[in-house]
């Protein structure tokens, strides 16, 4: 294939047409460092390359807009850049999210462990699931709770006092609704016992 024509396109990209044909849209940044040139040959292999240079390019863009939004954990952000990007350029974004400082796994654990913990009133049990689904290790989850100041009881404590208690359906709702928190039957048993509900 022969490069025909090269035009601006919108957003700022480049167009590019190979035998009178519509070929690619490539960001400046990315045209820039290729060699696409007017009147050259283009072969399937170096449109391989251009298409993945491109979508390096995308996926670091989107990285960079969705940290802009809120803090994410590496797996959390590789899983949202994959999506659309393909594996390969959502593994090189997320490296380079990493090796500038703008993603790190601990420091987002232990952000999100005491957002669960504070708003949301999560027991370490259901912090340590909700930590597991974001790619966070195992060994990072046992320091974040270890050093997470929270104390269960009082929490407990905390929800069960907003709580009104007529029967013992009212109860029922009470119990389940602790456990999906992540409270285990035991501290709620002997919470509910203990204050006579």
């Amino acid at each position: 294939m022969i490069i025909t024509d090269i035009k601006p396109g919108r957003k700022g990209n480049i167009l590019v047409y190979a035998d009178g044909k519509y070929l690619l849209s490539v960001p400046r940044e990315v045209f820039l460092k290729s060699s696409i040139n007017r009147g050259s040959e283009i072969t399937e292999k170096e449109i391989e390359n251009i298409t993945f240079e491109i979508n390096s390019y995308k996926a670091k863009s989107r990285a960079l807009n969705l940290l802009s939004y809120r803090a994410h954990s590496k797996k959390e952000l590789e899983d949202k850049l994959k999506r659309k990007l393909g594996e390969e350029s959502a593994k090189i974004a997320t490296e380079k999210m990493e090796k500038i400082g703008l993603l790190n796994d601990e420091n987002y654990a232990r952000e999100f462990a005491n957002h669960l913990q504070k708003n949301k009133m999560y027991a370490k049990k259901r912090i340590a699931y909700e930590l597991s689904k974001k790619g966070i290790n195992d060994e990072a989850i046992s320091d974040v709770l270890n050093n997470l100041e929270m104390d269960e009881d009082e929490t407990l404590e905390k929800i069960v006092s907003k709580k009104t208690i007529e029967n013992e359906k009212d109860k029922r709702r009470l119990i389940a609704h602790l456990m999906r928190l992540g409270y285990s039957w035991s501290q709620i048993n002997r919470f509910l016992k203990s204050d006579d509900y």
